[in-house]
């Protein structure tokens, strides 16, 4: 039964699908009534193929590309009870290499550690840190549900961290999916209104005729087992 106040869907040929293989549906979503697809006409007329994401702020989708939609979280983590003092602070990024840096600034206070991991190639290249509070923060540059890490046993005791896999941080990917139907964004009475629409979460889809494919949703997908090609 259509939600009230909402446009439903129509079904469309599938073109930005290859094949049915690895399709997985999601429950039915609402678009926003501000979306816009270019290249239908009228631009009102948002169709299948378009990939949008979930804006958290409203509970309804937005394009892809629209800023004030949802985007991939970072990795952080805070120490809890940090105190002065130097020392190594390591760290391993999903599980790999740890990176040590042995801080050697002033007493070791929170700020003067926050310096010393950020002067050190190896570790700005793939984090930041930062001091607020008394505590240390470390986070990640890249975002993703893919970005994981967690703090090496030979982090000094002082730093306040909690140490080891059981006590990782992951990142965060948005939820985009894959409009699977087209909707009009215009009600009976010509007025822009929110509309339900089939949408999916995984398929094999065709690059060239997915609408607003940013880097970003295209790693969300492939993360899921998306064929896009």
């Amino acid at each position: 039964m259509p939600v009230p106040g909402l446009t439903t869907s129509a079904k469309t040929s599938p073109s930005h699908r290859r094949t049915d293989q690895g399709l997985v549906l999601s429950p039915a979503v609402v678009l926003d009534s501000g979306n816009t697809d270019s290249g239908s006409s009228p631009t009102s007329m948002f169709r299948a193929g378009n990939v949008i994401v979930l804006r958290t702020s409203t509970g309804r989708y937005v394009e892809a590309n629209d800023t004030n939609g949802d985007s991939n979280g970072v990795a952080t983590i805070t120490s809890s009870g940090h105190s002065d003092g130097n020392g190594a602070i390591a760290l391993s990024l999903k599980g790999g290499t740890v990176i040590s840096v042995t801080t050697t600034t002033g007493s070791g206070t929170e700020a003067n550690h926050a310096t010393d991991l950020n002067a050190a190639e190896e570790f700005a290249a793939l984090f930041v840190a930062s001091s607020a509070g008394g505590e240390l923060t470390i986070t990640s540059r890249a975002a993703g549900a893919d970005v994981y890490f967690h703090m090496d046993s030979t982090t000094l005791a002082t730093a306040g961290f909690a140490e080891g896999a059981a006590n990782g941080v992951n990142g965060t990917d948005a939820e985009y999916l894959v409009t699977e139907g087209t909707v009009s964004l215009i009600d009976s009475g010509g007025t822009a209104a929110h509309a339900e629409c089939e949408a999916s979460w995984a398929g094999d889809y065709v690059s060239g005729n997915l609408t607003n494919l940013s880097a970003e949703a295209k790693a969300v997908l492939l993360r899921r087992g998306s064929r896009i090609g």
